[in-house]
C-alpha cells in the first residue's frame, strides 16, 4: 500500500503538477470551500505536469480506492475557463479543487 502524505508534503514533492489522490481526507466535507483549503492528506496515485496524462491513467490508478481527487499544486492564472472533472465510485461531489470548481481542469481557450 502506498504512503499517505500531508497536503504540505504533496505540494513540496510535486510543485506545479497535477496530482491524483486516492481516498483524500478533507477537514470538513459537508462545508462549502475548496479542496485545497480542506485537504488534510491523501495517497498520491499519479502526478504529472500534463493533466491529460492524469486523465488517461486515472481509471486504472483509482482501483482499490473509494474516492479520488485531482488537484493542481501550483497557482492558476486568473480569468481562465474550466471543465468539470470528477471520478468517484460513489457520487459524492467535493466542492472545489485548488480554489476552482470541484475537479476543475483549465481548458485551452
Amino acid at each position: 500500500m502506498q504512503q499517505t502524505l500531508s497536503k504540505e508534503e504533496i505540494k513540496n514533492l510535486y510543485p506545479d503538477e497535477w496530482v491524483l489522490l486516492g481516498n483524500p481526507e478533507l477537514d470538513d466535507e459537508e462545508t462549502l470551500g475548496t479542496v485545497a483549503d480542506k485537504l488534510v492528506k491523501g495517497v498520491v496515485l499519479l502526478h504529472s505536469k500534463n493533466k491529460r496524462e492524469i486523465a488517461d491513467k486515472a481509471s486504472e490508478a483509482r482501483k482499490n480506492y473509494s474516492s479520488i481527487a485531482c488537484v493542481y499544486t501550483g497557482d492558476f492564472p486568473k480569468n481562465r475557463k474550466y471543465w468539470l472533472f470528477h471520478h468517484s465510485r460513489q457520487i459524492k461531489l467535493l466542492p472545489a479543487v485548488c480554489g476552482q470548481p470541484h475537479g476543475a481542469l483549465p481548458t485551452s481557450r
